[in-house]
């Protein structure tokens, strides 16, 4: 027959297991809900980028062009930028047919880590870093001028 002790410490393993799987699960939720958080901000940082070529007929050149193009997403999207969260391409061509291809923005941490890209339809994909590194950035204006003949 067990005695007290053993009955004791069997319960405090059980008790130790249900406590660490229940934190697994707060780590995993929190993890999915910055993850969804940086989705939804590079869907911010896309809008707002669009929608200031559609304003001004021309892509923002600095985070001043986005805060100026007049819509509230322009506002967020310079924040994020400012503060360090994301980094996008200036003046890139975002009227093209191959926009589906070519990153737009990221997460500073992606470069390092994966996570979510902004593509320069504005669309927002998940990528491995690996695959972060082989995807095209989106061409600027300054580089099609360039290689026009």
């Amino acid at each position: 027959m067990a005695s007290p002790l053993q009955f004791s410490i069997r319960a405090l393993l059980i008790f130790i297991a249900v406590v660490a799987a229940i934190l697994g699960l707060v780590v995993s939720a929190r993890n999915q809900a910055r993850v969804q958080e940086t989705r939804n901000i590079l869907k911010t940082v896309g809008l707002a980028y669009h929608h200031c070529v559609s304003e001004t007929g021309s892509p923002p050149a600095k985070i001043a062009d986005m805060n100026w193009c007049g819509c509230g997403a322009g506002a967020l999207a310079a924040k994020v930028i400012k503060d360090g969260l994301v980094v996008v391409v200036w003046n890139a061509n975002v009227r093209t047919s191959e926009n589906s291809k070519h990153v737009l923005g990221y997460a500073t941490s992606v470069p390092t880590a994966g996570g979510p890209v902004l593509m320069a339809d504005g669309t927002v994909k998940t990528v491995t870093v690996d695959e972060f590194h082989q995807l095209p950035k989106v061409p600027t204006i300054a580089d099609e001028t360039e290689t026009t003949p």
